[in-house]
Order: C-alpha cells, then sequence, then structure tokens
C-alpha cells in the first residue's frame, strides 16, 4: 500500500511540475524544439532597449557555451535596430544584422556566426533607431 501511495504521489508530483512547466514555456523555444532534427536554442539574454543610449547591450560570457547561430525575438513594442553586433570571447566581433525593425513578437531570422566550428560569445550589443511606447525587449537566443 504505500508504494503505491508513494508512486501515486510521484506520479502527481510530476504532472502538477509539468503544468507549471507549459505556462511559463517560451513559445520560441517550443516552436523550435518541436522539430527533432533542431538543436535546443538556449536563452542567451535579454535587455530592455533604450533609445536615449547609443548602444544596448546582453553580456552573454563563455559560461554560457559555444554556438553555430543566433536569432532575436521582440517582446512589447515595435523597434527598429541599426546594428547587431556579436563579440566573440577570442576578441573578434561580428556584424551580425542589417538594418531590421521588428514587432512585437517576432523573430528575426536566424543567422550563422562565421567560421565552422561553434564559437564563444562574450556580448551582443544593439544600436537603436526608432522605439515604440513602452519598453520593448530584445530576447537572443543561440543554438
Amino acid at each position: 500500500m504505500t508504494t503505491r501511495l508513494s508512486a501515486s504521489l510521484m506520479i502527481a508530483l510530476a504532472l502538477f511540475a509539468g503544468a507549471g512547466c507549459q505556462s511559463d514555456s517560451d513559445p520560441f523555444v517550443a516552436h523550435h524544439e518541436a522539430s527533432p532534427s533542431t538543436v535546443a536554442w538556449q536563452h542567451l539574454g535579454t535587455v530592455t532597449l533604450d533609445d536615449q543610449v547609443s548602444l544596448n547591450k546582453i553580456d552573454v560570457g563563455p559560461f554560457k557555451g559555444k554556438f553555430h547561430s543566433l536569432s532575436l525575438v521582440l517582446r512589447g513594442t515595435t523597434a527598429e535596430l541599426k546594428e547587431v553586433k556579436v563579440y566573440f570571447t577570442d576578441g573578434k566581433s561580428f556584424n551580425a544584422l542589417p538594418d531590421i525593425t521588428l514587432d512585437n513578437g517576432q523573430q528575426s531570422a536566424d543567422f550563422d556566426l562565421p567560421g565552422d566550428s561553434p564559437r564563444e560569445i562574450d556580448k551582443v550589443t544593439f544600436k537603436p533607431g526608432l522605439v515604440g511606447t513602452g519598453s520593448p525587449k530584445i530576447v537572443v537566443y543561440g543554438r
């Protein structure tokens, strides 16, 4: 009887924990993980865009791992990015995207990082252009 109760309790806890995870899941990650042929996307950071400063950045650091490609998702109002630049831990940098305008919930095209091997990213910087009202956030994912 005790084993049966323990098993039932474990199942109930697992279902409860799973239900909580689903409500907090990120639609971007869920969409990309739906395809078994893709490597899972990892959240690298989020920045609230401030058009009053010349540069917004997300510090990533080597502890996040090595990546082949990145994608950006906008949360909030419409925003224009004048330049997206990726800095690697080896001191080199890469101008990732030309001027781009994103609407709420829209993601950029996935873009590959230069080189044949995955790269450690130090930071990603953004030069904001026109930013709508509110506080738009850019979320960066890597794989």
